[in-house]
């Protein structure tokens, strides 16, 4: 479609109805909000961070805290037990009792050191569970943050959609009528050579019908000969050919044996080849990504004109097929074998 580039960017310009200085506003107002929104997934990922770490810490105090209390429950149990030999030996020996006191004594002192540890702890595991708390409420605030500023971030991606669906609807309402001029234009050449071969052939009773070939060897028909409505355009139209959705670069058959009488570019139809049959048949193929054949050139049923394409189609990769005769555009489906 490069001939008719510089006319789709006048299109483009015509069209536009977002100012530059709009633009500009959104793409500002877009990089500091992404830019803030990528600081405030930072500091929510540091504040996770930062909470798990605590976590780990409350947890290994609640493990020595819980092994301090199993060691000074197995004093308890020790001094317990060292209470009831001491009633006993008091009986029995003196010294003993003098042992057993000094080693009470101990215990007691060494169950005094575990309650201040165990305190300690206490009192840090508390201090680290304030702070989780607050990390906390740091991380919910910021998840809110992060949530509102998102959804600021999607409410401008959704302004500037809109924006682009309503210039892309204008350009292609704009293209349409370009193309559909451009159509216009060229289908009277279309008709001219048809008008001229069909004044050349000699209208004689034809012997059998005339039946052609699937121009491609798969396709889907998106557009059939007739009336069709154009939602785009919003008017009804008439289509003097099929369109035929197929794979980019499949083959393209000439439908029955004939000569070539048109081979190069036409506005609207692009790359468009034209082959002339007997009884004063005409077929047309258009919007082919390469041509294969020469004007003045006889061709056969089968032979290869060239490749399906895209070139001055704005309904994607597609083949434009159109049978005339004597001049006349006529249902190509009533002639296929």
């Amino acid at each position: 479609m490069k001939r008719i580039l510089s006319e789709i960017i006048l299109i483009i310009c015509l069209c536009s109805n977002m100012s530059a200085d709009s633009l500009e506003k959104y793409e500002k107002e877009l990089m500091v909000m992404e830019d803030e929104a990528g600081r405030m997934k930072a500091e929510v990922l540091r504040l996770k961070q930062e909470i798990s770490v605590l976590n780990g810490e409350i947890a290994g105090l609640e493990n020595d805290i819980q092994e301090i209390n199993r060691e000074v429950s197995n004093i308890l149990k020790a001094l317990n037990l060292i209470n009831i030999e001491r009633k006993i030996n008091t009986f029995i020996y003196k010294d003993v009792e003098t042992r057993n006191i000094r080693y009470a004594e101990y215990i007691g002192s060494l169950i005094s050191k575990y309650n201040e540890n165990l305190s300690r702890l206490n009192s840090l595991r508390e201090d680290y569970r304030k702070k989780a708390i607050t990390l906390d409420l740091k991380l919910n605030k910021s998840l809110a943050e992060e949530k509102l500023l998102e959804a600021k971030i999607e409410t401008i991606y959704k302004m500037m959609s809109d924006r682009d669906r309503s210039l892309k609807t204008k350009m292609d309402k704009s293209l349409r009528v370009l193309l559909s001029s451009q159509r216009d234009e060229s289908s009277k050449k279309i008709e001219t050579i048809a008008q001229e071969k069909s004044d050349k052939t000699e209208r004689a009773e034809e012997t059998e019908p005339f039946k052609i070939i699937w121009p491609v060897r798969e396709g889907d028909i998106i557009k059939e000969f007739g009336t069709y409505f154009d939602a785009v355009m919003n008017l009804e139209k008439f289509s003097r050919g099929i369109v035929i959705k197929s794979r980019f670069l499949s083959e393209v058959f000439c439908v029955a044996d004939g000569k070539v009488v048109y081979a190069g570019w036409l506005k609207g139809f692009g790359n468009t080849v034209i082959v002339e049959h007997r009884g004063g048949y005409l077929s047309v193929y258009s919007h082919l990504a390469r041509i294969e054949v020469k004007k003045d050139e006889e061709v056969k049923a089968t032979d290869i004109l060239g490749f399906v394409g895209d070139t001055g189609s704005n309904e994607g990769v597609v083949l434009y097929f159109e049978l005339r005769k004597n001049g006349k555009a006529v249902d190509p489906m009533n002639f296929l074998k």
